[in-house]
Order: structure tokens, then sequence, then C-alpha cells
């Protein structure tokens, strides 16, 4: 959220990105509660980081979320403002979500 404070950086983020990322931060308990431990997704990525692991269902699932409410433009603002943060981490995350267009469909039917 520190990107969305003009005390932190010189260009805020949009307040509709905020809204995005406390979704995005409530989804993380949730996470650790669906997120199966044999998970055969994340097995297949063993080698990314943890930061990386972490966030695949999670973007998947917000990924859904956000196409199920008719906003593939703010999926696209998520995914593009997301990435230029500068750890990398969701960047790497996102391109592998999106690989194909049903990957983020693999990740969300491994939380069910």
């Amino acid at each position: 959220m520190r990107f969305a404070l003009r005390s932190f950086t010189a260009q805020a983020v949009p307040l509709r990105y905020k809204a995005d990322t406390a979704f995005h931060e409530s989804l993380h308990a949730f996470m650790l509660e669906f997120v199966p431990r044999s998970s055969k997704l994340l097995a297949r990525h063993k080698t990314e980081s943890t930061c990386v692991l972490n966030h695949l269902h999670l973007l998947a699932l917000q990924k859904a979320v956000l196409l199920t409410l008719g906003e593939p433009s703010v999926l696209e603002q998520v995914v593009a403002l997301d990435s230029s943060l500068p750890s990398g981490c969701y960047k790497r995350a996102w391109a592998l979500v999106n690989e194909t267009n049903g990957t983020y469909q693999e990740y969300v039917a491994e939380l069910r």
C-alpha cells in the first residue's frame, strides 16, 4: 500500500488500485487455508521464489473475480501497476498466471 501514499512516492497509484490492493491483501488469509499443500501447479514452478509461489493462486483468483465482474480494463491496470513494482515478484507471478488464456482457471480450480 505504500505506493498509494504521496509521502512514499511522487506518483501515487490510482484510487481503484488501492481498493484492488486491499482485496489482494485480504486474499492472503484465504490462500493459506485453501491452496493445497500438495499443489501440482506449485510443484511445477518449484524453482520460483517464495514470493512468486505465494501469489500464483491469489492472482489467478483476483483475475477470475475481476473478469467475472466484467472489469477487464481494471485487470489490465492491476497487472500493469503490479508489474511495475520494484521487486519483480508480481511481474513474474502475473506472467505465469497469464501464460495462456486459461492458465488462471487451472489455479482457481485447484482451490476447490
